[in-house]
């Protein structure tokens, strides 16, 4: 199987035994890789995540070939392509101990609760118990 990977890799069977791996002068080049290297569960992670590509014919090989890096970060995985300005999903979580909103925190939701200072009636509240007379 031709591969292309962004990172660095060590593929195992299920005993635990090196299979085959990928070390750093081999990265962004394409490789040939044998099959057994799909029983490991890092492959099928690399592949989702787009650290590895495999290419599906003959002409998306020439587009890696020309550029390896094209539509990946600098971690080597992918873009994801429904949103190019976006960062990856996995750094949308808030840092813990940060004061920064979760997705959709940040939106003004009806939660039911009125502006502070106002109520429905307006300012003929705040005059309600100091009526002269």
């Amino acid at each position: 199987m031709l591969l292309l990977s962004r990172v660095c890799a060590e593929f195992h069977d299920r005993n635990g035994a090196v299979l085959f791996d990928i070390k750093p002068d081999r990265r962004m080049t394409f490789i040939e890789a044998p099959e057994s290297i799909r029983q490991d569960p890092l492959f099928d992670m690399l592949v989702h995540d787009g650290s590895l590509e495999i290419p599906a014919d003959r002409l998306e090989q020439r587009k890696l070939e020309s550029d390896p890096a094209a539509g990946a970060d600098a971690t080597g995985r992918r873009i994801d392509a429904a949103d190019p300005g976006s960062e990856p999903a996995r750094n949308k979580r808030p840092v813990r101990g940060s004061a920064a909103p979760a997705d959709g925190a940040d939106k003004k939701e009806d939660s039911g609760m009125k502006p502070e200072g106002k109520t429905e009636t307006g300012s003929a509240d705040k005059t309600a118990g100091t009526e002269k007379k």
